[in-house]
């Protein structure tokens, strides 16, 4: 307690100290030191008056660049890439019945003038011709004409030509019997009889043979390698050989001793 009692003393005693030098008189200043301050105070004032008339200039920032409308320009990149790969692969099988019929194809003929017969090659056309010619002779004037000197593949040929032989005989001469050179040969007196014309399928059938025939030989020294079909009409020599049918003579000689022909075939168009 006595020393919070001296505390409190010695407090009050710091504190009149403390007044009483407030109480001194301050010096007085110095000319020069108030001109100095009134130099000083002018200054601050000119400054504050400066600073006072001052315009202030507000800045305001304008946005310098203008607003751009942006447009959106982008298109959908996005497009559908699959497409649809599924094809349908079942056509329909039912198709109209309905057949349309092909026109049927025209018959080949032959020119006019060529009588019209079958072959296993298909039709075949026939004319005979007078001359006195042999084989070879015959076979060249056929060619020069585009058709070969013909055989008969048939019977029924056969008989063809012997009516066309008969029909130019009484047509071409008074002769009432001849003979028509034909596309049938061999190469010798041991070979198999053929025909020539190269249109035919190799048979024998439409080779018939007269009486006795084929003989083999020899004529004038020359053996009989080419047929003959006999052609005869009544009034005619008599003969044992019979009209249209065949019968062998020389290939490279002929005689003008009665009528004379042959027979040249080409295809039907």
């Amino acid at each position: 307690m006595r020393i919070l009692l001296v505390i409190l003393l010695i407090g009050s005693i710091l504190n009149v100290s403390a007044r009483s030098s407030c109480r001194t008189r301050t010096p007085t200043p110095t000319t020069e030191e108030m001109e100095e301050t009134t130099t000083i105070t002018s200054t601050n004032e000119e400054i504050e008056e400066t600073t006072s008339t001052v315009p202030t200039t507000t800045l305001i920032t304008t946005p310098t660049t203008t607003p751009t409308t942006t447009k959106t320009t982008t298109k959908p990149t996005t497009k559908p890439t699959t497409k649809p790969t599924t094809k349908p692969t079942t056509k329909p099988t039912t198709r109209p019945t309905t057949t349309t019929k092909k026109p049927t194809p025209k018959p080949k003929v032959c020119e006019a003038g060529w009588a019209r017969v079958e072959r296993s090659i298909g039709g075949w056309c026939l004319k005979v011709y007078a001359g006195v010619v042999h084989q070879e002779q015959a076979s060249n004037a056929c060619k020069r004409i585009g058709a070969e000197l013909s055989g008969s593949e048939t019977s029924a040929e056969r008989e063809v030509i012997a009516a066309l032989g008969k029909a130019n005989m009484l047509a071409t001469s008074t002769w009432k019997h001849g003979t028509v050179r034909v596309g049938i040969s061999r190469p010798n007196t041991s070979s198999k009889w053929q025909l020539t014309d190269g249109n035919n399928n190799g048979g024998q059938m439409g080779i018939q043979w007269s009486p006795g025939e084929p003989s083999l030989g020899p004529t004038e020294g020359l053996p009989h390698n080419c047929a003959l079909m006999w052609i005869w009409v009544p009034g005619g020599a008599a003969s044992a050989r019979e009209h249209g049918k065949y019968f062998s003579q020389v290939c490279p000689k002929t005689w003008d001793d009665r009528y004379r022909g042959f027979v040249c075939g080409k295809r039907a168009v």
